[in-house]
């Protein structure tokens, strides 16, 4: 059993390494569940891999670290060092990265609303290469006039790349918001599109 406090977390990387940060808000409890934490250096940003008992939880960019709120809503403690999954989930992206590899065969888990949850699965079924803006996403669900509240959906997945929230965009064209930075946006959908040059 692993004791851990629930606090304002923060986890960054410094000289390759990953740093962990808590200040302390409430008194510990006693958790059970660890979560195995590494990091991913893409060629477009650093991120953060997370799994708990063999199911992918979190992939979350360093550049804006979100972690402590996927960690929280775990309820977990957090053990640093490569495992398994995290070590596979390493070449899938690194295939995933070469042009080579499509589509992602890890479990996962991701844990939000039911609303978020069914967000993250339509995510899911947006291929390899297309795109949809948040409105179509939105439709997609049944729910319209639901764009704004699934574009807070959108922002909120705990597994970027696994569940592909950067293949939505803006009305128009634009590229939106995304956790890794516009930069890093680019260069998803550009390695998509087949029009990198690697």
């Amino acid at each position: 059993m692993i004791s851990f406090l629930t606090a304002n977390l923060q986890i960054f990387s410094t000289h390759g390494a990953i740093v962990v940060r808590i200040f302390i808000k409430i008194a510990n409890f006693e958790c059970m569940i660890v979560m195995n934490v590494s990091e991913y250096v893409a060629p477009c940003g650093k991120l953060a891999l997370g799994e708990i008992d063999g199911r992918l939880v979190m992939c979350d960019w360093l550049r804006e670290p979100r972690h402590s709120r996927i960690v929280l809503r775990y309820r977990c403690g957090i053990r640093y060092g490569d495992s398994a999954l995290l070590a596979l989930a390493g070449v899938e992206l690194d295939e995933y990265f070469a042009g080579s590899r499509r589509v992602f065969t890890l479990p996962l888990a991701p844990v939000g609303t039911a609303f978020q949850r069914s967000v993250w699965e339509a995510l899911a079924g947006v291929e390899y290469g297309a795109t949809l803006t948040y409105g179509a996403l939105a439709s997609r669900l049944g729910r319209p006039s639901a764009a704004r509240a699934v574009a807070s959906s959108v922002g909120a997945n705990p597994l970027s790349l696994f569940i592909p929230c950067h293949r939505i965009v803006a009305a128009g064209g634009l590229p939106g918001g995304y956790a890794g930075g516009l930069e890093a946006k680019r260069y998803l959908l550009e390695l998509e599109s087949g029009r990198m040059c690697r």
